[in-house]
């Protein structure tokens, strides 16, 4: 089984920590193996995965797309998005 990974802010100094997510009472911790750092609970975020260069994505990453879309069309009753790259149309649905 894979263990879950977790990062979260020291709240003095606000520098993030990553690693397994540790709970003890109301004191929330990320435990990198070697040291535990307690961080603000309200800002621990679950890894979501990997992108193609290794960079990991965490909950509530602002991931920007390789190429800009040229055009967009806005579709108010669908509440959806054409995206335009290169001659190809992506629909976006929220």
């Amino acid at each position: 089984m894979q263990q879950l990974k977790f990062r979260g802010r020291e709240p003095m100094f606000g520098q993030w920590f990553a690693g397994t997510l540790l709970r003890e009472g109301q004191i929330v911790m990320i435990s990198n193996g070697t040291a535990r750092y307690v961080v603000d609970p309200d800002s621990v975020q679950q890894l979501l995965g990997v992108d193609r260069n290794g960079f990991e994505i965490y909950e509530d990453d602002l991931v920007k797309p390789r190429r800009a879309p040229r055009d967009m069309a806005y579709h108010a009753n669908v509440c959806d998005f054409d995206l335009i790259i290169d001659g190809k149309i992506e629909r976006v649905t929220f």
